[in-house]
């Protein structure tokens, strides 16, 4: 047998065995009688399908990424089909590829008719919650201080609610003192909300505040 790109058989295939390029070759059965025939036979070579990936945005825990969602895939060869996976070898299925809730690397493959592939890495960001903490209750005198929250850290920010009797509603640590309010004792909740500047993940805690009167002693007068 002898493989030529056209039919009389002149021009010669230079590697057979690896036809990179469509089209119509020839092949050629020449006998030890003498007598020949040579026959077309049609190659196609199908290009692979195209797969855009767009990263999809971070998410704060306990939030998931959905990587079945079409942005992610906008710009890809139409008609194809996904299938989700964690290794680059489409060995290891991803489950729940809708709802993914852990960052990593994963894999979207996509295949369209004919049974051609491409196969593309997707990186998923889930950001952890700050560490948002008000304090232990406490309770305290008309007239003390109590320190609430603890020490900042970097890249947090800090909100505290109510702000009433509050030195500072914006700081880790603020220092609060509340006056008698007509009752004893007064009670209130604090709630801190704890920002973190680079992921805008938010977390809250709460702490609650007694303040208790200050008793009156009526000393009466010493007898003589």
């Amino acid at each position: 047998l002898t493989y030529w790109s056209d039919q009389n058989g002149m021009v010669s295939v230079s590697n057979p065995t690896a036809i990179a390029v469509s089209g119509t070759y020839y092949i050629k059965g020449s006998p030890a009688t003498g007598c020949t025939d040579i026959k077309p036979v049609k190659v196609v070579i199908s290009p692979l399908p195209i797969l855009t990936i767009t990263t999809p945005a971070p998410v704060c825990m306990p939030g998931t990424v959905d990587l079945t969602a079409p942005a992610v895939t906008a710009g890809s060869s139409s008609g194809g089909t996904y299938t989700y996976w964690k290794d680059a070898a489409a060995t290891i299925i991803l489950p729940s590829p809708n709802a993914v809730a852990a960052s990593g690397t994963y894999y979207i493959k996509i295949v369209v008719a004919g049974g051609c592939s491409t196969i593309q890495p997707v990186n998923v960001t889930i950001n952890p919650l700050p560490i948002s903490y008000a304090g232990s209750d406490v309770v305290i005198c008309t007239g003390d201080n109590a320190a609430l929250g603890t020490t900042a850290t970097a890249n947090y920010s800090y909100s505290w609610s109510p702000a009433t009797g509050l030195s500072n509603a914006n700081i880790s640590n603020p220092t609060v003192s509340l006056t008698n309010l007509g009752k004893v004792p007064v009670s209130s909740d604090y709630i801190v909300t704890t920002t973190n500047t680079l992921t805008n993940c938010v977390s809250r805690d709460t702490v609650k505040v007694t303040v208790n009167s200050v008793p009156t002693v009526n000393a009466g007068s010493a007898a003589s």
